[in-house]
Parts: C-alpha cells; sequence; structure tokens
C-alpha cells in the first residue's frame, strides 16, 4: 500500500511539473514534428583542409592529397596546425593516435560506406590506448570510425589535472 501511495505522489507531483513549466510548448505537437523531422535529416559532415591517408600510402613519399595519400595518421597529424580534416580511405590503420591539435575531424573519405578500423595492440601495456585526445585538442572530432583496442581503453581524454584544478578555482571559487 505504501508503495502505491508514493507511486501516486510522484506522478501527481510529476504532472505538476509538466503543467506548471509552459505545458503549452511541451504539449504542443509541432515540437515533436521538428524534432522528427531533425533526426530524419543526413548529418553535416563538413570537410576543411583535407589531408588524405591510405593503408597503401606512404609517409615518405605521400603529400597527403587525395592522389598521393599519408600512411598514418600520427604522420598526417604531424603535417597539420589544427582545424583540417584527416580523410582515411578505407582499410585498418594500426597505430595508436596522438592528437593534441584544435579542430581537428578524424573521419572516412565516403563517410557512408567506407569501413575504417583505428586498431592498436590489446595486450601489450605500452600501446594503452588506440586515441589519445589530449587537453590541447579541443572541438577534436571522430567521425563514423571503428576503434579497437588499446590495452586499458580505445580513446582516451588526457587532461592536465592542474589546469582543471585551475579551471575550477577560476570559474567557481
Amino acid at each position: 500500500m505504501k508503495k502505491t501511495k508514493y507511486a501516486l505522489m510522484l506522478v501527481l507531483f510529476m504532472l505538476f511539473c509538466l503543467i506548471s513549466c509552459k505545458a503549452d510548448y511541451i504539449l504542443d505537437p509541432t515540437v515533436l514534428d521538428d524534432f522528427i523531422e531533425h533526426l530524419s535529416k543526413p548529418p553535416d559532415y563538413t570537410v576543411n583542409n583535407p589531408v588524405y591517408c591510405s593503408p597503401n600510402g606512404s609517409d615518405t613519399q605521400g603529400n597527403g592529397t587525395v592522389n598521393n595519400p599519408f600512411q598514418t595518421i600520427n604522420h598526417a597529424l604531424s603535417q597539420c596546425s589544427g582545424g583540417e580534416t584527416i580523410m582515411l580511405f578505407e582499410g585498418t590503420y594500426v597505430e595508436e593516435v596522438k592528437i593534441n591539435l584544435p579542430n581537428i575531424t578524424i573521419r572516412p573519405v565516403d563517410i557512408q560506406n567506407d569501413h575504417v578500423i583505428i586498431q592498436n595492440s590489446l595486450d601489450k601495456e605500452d600501446d594503452s590506448f588506440a586515441i589519445w585526445i589530449y587537453v590541447d585538442a579541443s572541438g577534436c572530432r571522430l567521425q563514423n570510425l571503428e576503434i579497437m583496442g588499446g590495452y586499458y581503453y580505445g580513446v582516451n581524454y588526457y587532461q592536465n589535472h592542474n589546469q582543471f584544478i585551475d579551471y575550477l578555482a577560476d570559474r567557481y571559487l
């Protein structure tokens, strides 16, 4: 009986909150229609300053163009200054990717059809992650990629602990 009483009180409380919180907006059927329309649109995959990689490319002879791609993502990143899109041809990239530049996007060339894997070892502690995203890499995006491996995790967002404490102190104290 007690559980029923509490459940009824919870439902009444939620109803009160719904009515008092602009119920006309929440109950407006066009809000749901707009939301469904938004979800049905394909995502906007903007490409900025593309740098190309292919498992069959070359870090020594490639120049990062569509016809002469680099082989590794890390080499492509070493040629970037921030804001570029690393375009990956289909295949498997076996490396520990370290992103320390802002606004870098890593994605397949054909985002809808190419199957791209970034893979690192599962059994070597030295290969602790498949992808490191450092604190300087704000705005970084990984799009339509399969991430495999990493001794500890597939993707690690690395943040300087002291910078985080300083941020909190400046912001809230």
